[in-house]
Formats: C-alpha cells, structure tokens, sequence
C-alpha cells in the first residue's frame, strides 16, 4: 500500500535525497579544503606525466568547494552535480598512481585494502552525485486506486 503525500510536503525519497545531498556537499567541502591545507600530501597522489602539479592541487580543490557549494543552490544544483561527477572522473588517475605505486599517505591512506576498494568505488560515488542531484521523476506518483483528480473533466458527456 503506497501513502500519497500531501501537497507542498516532500517525499520520503525527496528527504533520503536532500539529507545524501549535504554529506556529499560536505564531503566535497572537506576534501577541497584539504587541498589548501595539505597541499604537499595531495600532490605526492600526482602521476608523473602531469604538469603543474601545485596548481592542479588547487584547481580541483576550489572545484571541490564550488561544486559542493553548488550542490546546495537548487538553481546550480544539477550543474554542480555533472561538474562533480566530471572532477571524480578527472582525478581517478591520482587514485590510480597511489595503488600502482603504493604511495603512503598514512593512516588508513596507507592501507592496500583502502587503495583496491576507492578504485571501483569511483563509480558508485559518481553515481550518487548525480542522484542526490537529480530531479525526482514523479514526486507524487499515482497509486492506481486514487480518487479522481479534480482537473479531469467532470461535465456530462453530451446525449
């Protein structure tokens, strides 16, 4: 039995999606952050055949934080969401050189475990970018056994 939501009020879905949309801003804002703060750490992630490492540490980092800002203005929100679907595509191959060449960053960073599992998890943590910013199909959608709706024509048919 599915229960309609009333008007003006969000789904439950709309809910799941708008609390995924702020721990993905807010992971964004942390991880573009670091890029300021642990400049020299992100930048041994670099492969080689890059240039201008420094300024690519800072270039995705205000793209982080742009786009996790813009994930919480409805008006950019879907932008932002391909602008950061696009970046994850963009530094897959630093994640990359940290498991070929095994690069330490410490803590769990340092772990091979870590290292495997954040390659194919690229995908899905791509995926979830796009979902908590895309717009819901049908809000509300027709359960099937619902009352008429009051736009439908209710004149007599002619005799």
């Amino acid at each position: 039995m599915r229960v309609r939501q009333a008007e003006g009020h969000p789904t439950a879905s709309a809910l799941l999606r708008g609390r995924v949309r702020l721990a993905v801003a807010a992971m964004f804002l942390l991880a573009g952050g670091l890029h300021f703060v642990a400049t020299e750490t992100e930048m041994r992630l670099m492969p080689d055949w890059l240039p201008a490492h420094r300024e690519l540490i800072y270039l995705s980092g205000i793209c982080e934080i742009a786009g996790a800002v813009g994930l919480l203005v409805p008006r950019t929100r879907r932008a932002a969401g391909w602008g950061l679907a696009l970046l994850l595509v963009a530094v897959f191959p630093a994640n990359v050189n940290q498991f070929v060449n095994n690069i330490q960053l410490g803590g769990v960073f340092n772990d091979r475990t870590f290292q495997v599992l954040r390659l194919p998890l690229q995908a899905p943590l791509i995926w979830l970018v796009l979902w908590c910013t895309a717009e819901p199909s049908n809000a509300n959608p027709p359960t099937g056994n619902a009352p008429h709706s009051p736009s439908r024509s209710m004149s007599k048919k002619p005799d």
